[in-house]
């Protein structure tokens, strides 16, 4: 998919800057925006869905040894199991990105996949004109235009408007989060294929210590995430519902990862092997 040129990324990343007061009655940038002429909108939530969205692109090109490859992003569906597999014809996938799913919520349609990338099924009650079916690339792009006919309230939604046009634009390998201080900027030089440990921005480089980047241990790594999958394994257990197509070593690897630096996140075949040991010690809690 071909990706938009022009976007206004110094505008973003005004509008990301939490120093920089409410965005929306600066008269420029973003502030000139439709998303905010109501008035309704709360400024702080926009700023923090926003940054939440673009976060989970800059952390898709996290691998699992915690190297950073930022021309590897990828919002593809991603399936449980090593190979595709179907249970009644329905693949068993971890659940889309927040970002994606505020994006089917914001052309008010229906999230599906198709081959590999997601497609919004729009409703009869939709926010965009012309068509209401989209193509949401996997590695950036949409297949069409998205107009603002109407106005929203809801925080989500107008961040999903906002992060729809980035997700079309030319910076999506381009901006990077820092590691240290979790702040949004485009370094002067394009960023390297890989970082070992994470990217960090400019002011950061210098004044973080280079052995904070191997503070953890393997033995306490493993102790961090052991014990959120002991946690998580007792609350589904509590919970009598759970999600179709998703199974609980699924389950638990997207919890465990909720609650985990980036950089210490572990893969589906982690929690399999240690899933004894983790049903054993989750017992032995609950019994105490």
């Amino acid at each position: 998919m071909q990706n938009s040129k022009g976007y206004p990324i110094e505008q973003l990343l005004d509008f990301l800057d939490p120093t920089s007061g409410d965005k929306s009655h600066q008269g420029h940038g973003f502030g000139q925006s439709v998303l905010f002429q109501s008035g309704r909108v709360e400024v702080r939530a926009v700023q923090r869905d926003l940054a939440h969205f673009l976060g989970e692109w800059v952390e898709s090109g996290i691998q699992a040894d915690g190297s950073e490859r930022p021309y590897e992003r990828c919002f593809a569906p991603r399936s449980c199991r090593k190979e595709w597999s179907f249970d009644d014809g329905k693949p068993n996938l971890f659940p889309p990105p927040r970002a994606v799913k505020a994006m089917a919520n914001f052309c008010n349609g229906s999230l599906m996949v198709r081959d590999n990338s997601y497609l919004v099924v729009g409703h009869g009650e939709a926010n965009t004109s012309g068509s209401v079916s989209v193509l949401i690339g996997s590695r950036g792009g949409i297949e069409y235009e998205p107009t603002f006919s109407s106005l929203s309230d809801d925080p989500e939604t107008v961040a999903a408007g906002m992060f729809l046009t980035f997700y079309r634009s030319e910076w999506l390998f381009r901006l990077m989060s820092c590691r240290h201080c979790r702040k949004f900027s485009v370094p002067k030089r394009r960023p390297r294929k890989s970082y070992v440990r994470g990217w960090l921005c400019s002011k950061c480089i210098k004044t973080v210590p280079a052995t904070a980047a191997m503070k953890n241990s393997r033995q306490s790594r493993h102790q961090q995430w052991f014990n959120l999958a002991v946690d998580a394994y007792i609350a589904l257990n509590a919970s009598s519902s759970e999600e179709y197509g998703v199974d609980r070593a699924a389950q638990l690897t997207e919890k465990v990862n909720a609650g985990l630096p980036i950089t210490n996140r572990i893969k589906r075949n982690t929690i399999t092997r240690n899933l004894a040991e983790i049903e054993r010690t989750a017992t032995e809690k609950i019994s105490k």
